[in-house]
């Protein structure tokens, strides 16, 4: 099937293309912004001390897991 094509040349080109585009869409960690958000999630959960046990994190996670799809999930 088509003898003339030099098969090798073409993998070898579109491999060679689709890991430029994989390496071109990696972006690097940006450290500030990561500590950033670590200062966000901190402040925010220092926030919740107070309530004691009125609020619950296992259970908030359990609620949405299963309200996630509300149109099917049973009530």
């Amino acid at each position: 099937m088509f003898p003339e094509v030099n098969w090798s040349q073409v993998v070898r080109s579109a491999l060679e293309e689709r890991i430029m585009r994989e390496v071109s869409t990696r972006r690097v960690k940006d450290r500030r912004r990561i500590l950033k958000a670590v200062r966000v999630q901190d402040e925010s959960a220092e926030k919740t001390v107070g309530y004691g046990s009125r609020w619950s994190s296992l259970e908030v996670i359990r609620w949405w897991r299963e309200h996630r799809y509300s149109s099917s999930t049973p009530r």
